[in-house]
């Protein structure tokens, strides 16, 4: 399925901009080690 440009622009105005943190890159063995000193990536 596919939105029209009013059912996206409906969809946006109802639910606003998506935050969260439930991505971890590909080479990341854990979520832990994203953030870890020796392999974070600024």
């Amino acid at each position: 399925m596919r939105f029209t440009e009013e059912q996206a622009a409906a969809w946006q105005a109802k639910y606003g901009w998506l935050t969260g943190c439930n991505f971890v890159p590909s080479y990341a063995v854990n979520q832990i080690e994203t953030w870890r000193k020796e392999t974070y990536n600024a």
